[in-house]
């Protein structure tokens, strides 16, 4: 009696659960949705963004590269978790390389300038006017040494057209417009300059370096501006407490220099220190706000700040706004990353491929549903009662849990249709063996049941341990396969074993029926 009570609070718990997060998993909007459910569909049925990273260990000891590796693909999954994505799948590829693909991903180059930016911040001191023309002239003398094969070897590197010599034979100075910008003709020329000649070969000396300003949409028209700074940060990223932003209310702070929105930086004890000492000593200087080497404002000091708070301001967009917050928040990359493969999965794709899975589903399911129908009788309404529950289980967990739908968990799915079924033939045919020698309907089915469970549960658990196997080594479509069939396991022991069984002790042991139609 125990147990039969048992079985039922637990089938009731299981119904209720199954129907309420299938009900959730077609109106995710509906007001029931307390937990704030729904299904999710992967990169292959969403569409999406898929990038391989690969990590630059040009300037890591061998000992070094897994742990940067490690840290890097902790640093991007908190990154993309603040982007808001669903069942983002990042893990590691060989030495060197990170597998990203981010499923319902509407903007693919923001996600790229997402998951590629170092975020090193610097604050350093932009050189006065004297230094910054004396700074030009040095550029234009190394210019003038005739070192056109280097100059040449880093523009062909950086994939820059048309180097011819005359270009090259230029001095710096003609590259530029008298409100010291780049000319917008040659931006793309000058850039690779800044970081592999200007910083690394120290063409400039008295340790200051250039740095380019942010791009604006005048950078077509008026050029692309830029600083001579030192070289040295007087303070980093990595004293900062807290990042977030927002509007600009319009009052006066010693470092705003444009309009909202704004990044609001609050620094750590030894920070605020630090900045109070940078600003009291440098008033009336500017101070270049440097992002992974590009200047984001370089506002004047008009006096010391204490406190602690700075504020980066420019022309940031909302999304500009909140991707810096979140990367400042969550850390730097240990090693700079640079795309080395890169796919977009249109929705048209996943539509299609979800229509063939539900297709292929449903003809298995009809074939699977007459075959029970037509060789085991009543007993197989049983067990198709069984089988469409397991199905809606499956569905029902993976929003509860707020996994994927992939096309190869759609692919579990339709083999779990099979396996589901698989333990009733086992039982119904242990059942038959007990009647043909004999035995009552109710002698045969507990029989049938008790005899058989021993080797469902070795089947299904020798299985399970096969998914947990697949979900803990493989790839994100593996994954998704692996989760569908654990959880079509667990439905399938539970319908077969529980369900079934209850089935049969109510209308067949329950109302003592002398024949079983099986």
């Amino acid at each position: 009696m125990r147990s039969s009570t048992f079985n039922r609070i637990l089938i009731a718990v299981f119904l209720i659960a199954t129907a309420y997060f299938v009900y959730v998993m077609f109106d995710s909007d509906s007001p029931l949705n307390f937990a704030e459910k729904k299904l999710n569909l992967g990169l292959d049925l969403a569409g999406g963004s898929y990038f391989v990273l690969e990590v630059d260990t040009s300037n890591l000891e061998d000992s070094s590269i897994e742990k940067a590796l490690d840290s890097n693909i902790e640093v991007i999954r908190n990154r993309v978790d603040k982007f808001g994505l669903t069942e983002p799948v990042i893990q590691k590829k060989g030495d060197k390389q990170i597998i990203v693909q981010l499923p319902g991903v509407k903007d693919p180059s923001r996600a790229k300038e997402l998951l590629g930016k170092t975020a090193i911040l610097e604050f350093k001191l932009v050189a006065s006017n004297f230094q910054s023309n004396m700074a030009i002239k040095e550029i234009d003398e190394y210019f003038a040494k005739g070192k056109i094969n280097e100059i040449k070897a880093i523009g062909l590197k950086s994939n820059i057209p048309d180097l011819t010599e005359s270009q090259l034979k230029k001095p710096f100075s003609e590259y530029i417009v008298s409100n010291g910008a780049i000319r917008p003709e040659y931006i793309d020329f000058i850039r690779p300059f800044t970081d592999s000649l200007f910083a690394k070969e120290k063409v400039i000396t008295n340790k200051l370096e250039l740095a380019l300003m942010k791009s604006e949409e005048t950078t077509k028209t008026l050029g692309l501006p830029f600083l001579i700074i030192n070289s040295k940060a007087e303070l980093t990223g990595a004293v900062l407490k807290k990042v977030d932003w927002g509007y600009s209310q319009g009052s006066s702070t010693e470092l705003r220099s444009s309009t909202s929105p704004e990044i609001n930086l609050e620094f750590d004890r030894e920070g605020a220190d630090l900045f109070a000492k940078v600003t009291g000593d440098n008033v009336g200087s500017r101070l270049a706000i440097v992002l992974d080497d590009i200047v984001y404002s370089a506002p004047r000091i008009q006096n010391r700040i204490p406190g602690g708070r700075a504020q980066i301001t420019g022309t940031f967009t909302i999304e500009e706004a909140d991707d810096l917050t979140n990367i400042l928040n969550n850390g730097s990359l240990k090693a700079p990353l640079k795309i080395a493969q890169e796919s977009t999965v249109g929705p048209s794709l996943g539509k299609d491929s979800i229509e063939k899975g539900k297709m292929a589903g449903i003809i298995g399911l009809v074939i699977i549903i007459i075959f029970m129908l037509v060789y085991y009788k009543v007993s197989g309404i049983y067990a198709n009662i069984a089988l469409i529950f397991n199905i809606l289980f499956i569905l029902g967990m993976l929003t509860m849990f707020g996994a994927a739908l992939t096309m190869p968990g759609i692919a579990g799915i339709i083999l779990t249709i099979g396996m589901a079924v698989d333990a009733n033939v086992l039982i119904f045919e242990r059942i038959k063996e007990e009647l043909k020698i004999g035995k009552s309907v109710n002698s045969a089915i507990d029989a049938g049941f008790n005899r058989a469970v021993v080797t469902i549960t070795d089947a299904n658990i020798t299985t399970l341990i096969a998914a947990v196997v697949l979900y803990s080594f493989g790839s994100g479509a593996i994954r998704g396969f692996a989760v569908t069939l654990m959880i079509g396991i667990i439905g399938s022991m539970f319908s077969a074993i529980v369900l079934v069984k209850s089935m049969f002790n109510t209308f067949i042991i329950g109302k003592k029926k002398q024949k079983l139609s099986i």
